[in-house]
Order: C-alpha cells, then structure tokens, then sequence
C-alpha cells in the first residue's frame, strides 16, 4: 500500500509509524502540485481540509481505494466521482460517540460569539495603533439574551449548556423537538426561533436541504440589532442577505468561520464578507479553524487511521 498525507497536524509522526504497519508513507507540502504529481499511484489518501478532491484529482488516482479525512463534514470532497470509481470516505461522519468527546469547535463557537459582542478583535486592533479608547469599544453581555440554536446536535446541545451558565434564555430547532426538551430547553419553529433571539447560532450539517437555509426571510424576520454565529458550512447562510443584515445595521454583528467560495479556485479574494470586513469592524471571520486545536487534531487523526487499519484488516 502507499500512503499519501498532505497534513502533518492531524497525522503526526506517531500516527505514520502506526500506518507503516500497512505500507508505505509519504508525507507531501500542502500545495495542488506536489499533491498531482504524486496522486497518481497512491492506495490511500489522508487530507484534512487544506484541499478540495475534485473529480480532476480522483480520475488522476489510478490506485486510490481510500480517503480519510478527521472531518464531519465532506463538501471538500467530490462524493460522487468517489463513488464511481468505488473509493471508501472514511470520516467522522455519525461517529457521535468519539465526536462527542471532541470540545473545539464548541468552545470556538462561544469565543466567536464573546468577540463580536465584546469588539474584542476591533479593541485590540485600535491598542495596536496606539488608542486607548474605552468609549468606543463597549459591548453586550450575554446575560438575559435569548439564544437560538439552528440545530441540536452534538455542538449546539454543548452550546446550550455553557451558555444556559451565562443565564441566558436557550431556544432551540431541531427535527427532534423531545431532545431539545428532555435537556430542559424550549423547542420552538424555525420561524420563531427568528423571530425570539437576539443571537443566532448555526449548528447544522450542510446537505442539499439546508443550502441557503437562512436566508433573506429569515434574517429579516429577526429582531433590530441581533447576532448572528456561524461554525458549520458558508453555504447555509445566503451571504448576500448577511451582508445587506450588516450593511443596513439590521443586524448588529456576525462571526463567522466558514464561507461559501472555500472550496472554489478564487478564494478568498472573491469573497464579499471578506471584502466588506477590510473596512468594517461588525463581522469577524476566521479561517475555518473551529476544529482546529492541537488536542483535537491529534485526537481525530489518530482515530482516523484507527478505523482505516481496522477497515483494511475485515
């Protein structure tokens, strides 16, 4: 077997000796052309999501038979041309009791939302020019603010609970409304968790039906100067109607760590959130790094590798 990895921080040196046991490992730089020319007679390719497999890239891995990447979500893969040429994804996809144990993207979910309600990153910009200026730079607290979560699973149920301590009012969507309230939160409607937050927070997986699932209906339908926190996929959210929320000061801010041009070739630079943000300071974007800590790093890649050696040995 050869073995192609093209991210060290998930696949350190300790997980490379663990799949020496099933062949060769080659460890490449994270750019496109070290990746094609060395796609072409590799088993098995372990990514995380510095790069998008498209169909060019499959229809070049002549011997490819598995991906594995420590992702729940698999949009930087082309499934289809995967399939086609019968390649196992191997993933966290539905491993809810690991991914339960992994903390980082709900704790970036929560820092995300102290940031944009605080200014923290504007604040500390303007003491790096020298400022000093206290006025300008007072925030909201937490307290007392109604939270709607758009879905309930395993980072918006973590969600909820921290942010319950902050004595904030939890509401919650979901298909399964029981979860919500065996937690001891309140279930409500799409329409209403709009209409009833002053924060938002994204918590749902991206599939055909939830593309563009908040759009320009639901942003308007929520109150004058609210929030909204985005850590799943760009494409839930219509970044037009985010954007038009932020320029007309319907909404007071965003954070958000993922966007919707990710995985095309003219990213970032094509971007409109990015963009607007150059010059405005109610939307902070980070780099689709809410799973990105060493701890959980290490502890995905290592479980990916797991399941690859236990996949290959049935």
């Amino acid at each position: 077997m050869k073995i192609l990895i093209t991210e060290t921080d998930y696949f350190n040196e300790d997980i490379q000796e663990m799949l020496h046991q099933i062949g060769e490992v080659k460890v490449i730089d994270t750019n496109m052309e070290s990746l094609l020319e060395s796609i072409e007679c590799i088993d098995i390719l372990l990514i995380g999501l510095e790069f998008t497999i498209d169909r060019k890239i499959i229809e070049k891995a002549k011997n490819l038979k598995v991906i594995g990447t420590p992702t729940t979500g698999l949009d930087h893969i082309d499934i289809e041309a995967a399939n086609e040429k019968n390649i196992e994804i191997i993933s966290l996809k539905g491993d809810f009791d690991f991914t339960d144990k992994i903390h980082a993207s709900f704790e970036h979910t929560i820092a995300l939302m102290l940031a944009i309600m605080r200014k923290i990153p504007f604040a500390f910009e303007s003491v790096k020019n020298y400022s000093w200026e206290r006025k300008k730079y007072v925030g909201h607290e937490l307290k007392n603010k109604v939270l709607g979560i758009l879905g309930y699973g395993r980072i918006g149920k973590k969600v909820a609970k921290i942010c319950n301590q902050f004595q904030m009012k939890v509401i919650a969507n979901d298909i399964d409304f029981e979860k919500i309230k065996n937690d001891g939160f309140e279930a409500v409607s799409k329409e209403d968790l709009f209409r009833k937050s002053n924060i938002i927070i994204i918590c749902v997986p991206l599939k055909e039906s939830t593309i563009n699932l908040v759009n320009k209906k639901e942003i308007q339908l929520m109150k004058e100067g609210s929030w909204i926190i985005n850590t799943s996929r760009g494409r839930i959210i219509n970044e037009d109607a985010l954007l038009e929320a932020l320029k007309t000061e319907k909404l007071t801010g965003a954070a958000v760590d993922v966007l919707s041009t990710e995985n095309t070739s003219s990213h970032p630079h094509s971007n409109k959130l990015i963009e607007y943000s150059r010059t405005h300071d109610n939307i902070i974007i980070t780099p689709h790094i809410a799973g990105s800590t060493f701890e959980s790093m290490r502890m995905t890649g290592h479980y990916i590798a797991e399941k690859i050696l236990n996949a290959l040995k049935k």
